[in-house]
């Protein structure tokens, strides 16, 4: 390979280790803000009596449901920056990225936040119906 074109290669491959290395540290960033504040909140609402404490669970319901399409979208985005660094690291004859864990880490996050939406919709449900979290 000639010179002008193996820099070519290296640079592009360190743009894409770059982007992984971006995306897995906003993901990460993201759920060490978030989940803290959605456990508190929750943690908060359930302690409450009356149907209105169910809107309180709105703003978690909200931003999960929010994460739920960012992460539903992002799986093949993320398997296609995989595939991109897997590629161009057989092309400089390297080792790649652990870029597979990228792919892993939003179909992990994409999971946990159909479990959140779905447990704070049976959670707004039953303080509706029975004006808290029943003992």
């Amino acid at each position: 390979m000639e010179p002008a074109a193996l820099k070519e290669c290296w640079r592009r491959h360190k743009f894409l280790d770059g982007l992984y290395r971006f995306y897995l540290g906003k993901i990460i960033s993201f759920h060490t803000f978030y989940l803290p504040i959605a456990g508190g909140v929750v943690a908060y609402v359930v302690t409450l009596k009356g149907s209105p404490a169910a809107l309180g669970l709105l703003i978690p319901l909200v931003v999960s449901s929010g994460a739920v399409w960012i992460f539903f979208r992002a799986v093949q985005e993320s398997e296609e920056l995989n595939a991109a660094i897997r590629d161009s690291a057989k092309g400089l004859n390297i080792i790649s990225t652990h870029a597979q864990l990228l792919v892993r880490t939003v179909l992990a996050f994409l999971i946990l936040h159909v479990m959140i939406v779905i447990g704070l919709v049976i959670g707004m449900a039953i303080i509706i119906v029975y004006g808290q979290i029943p003992d």
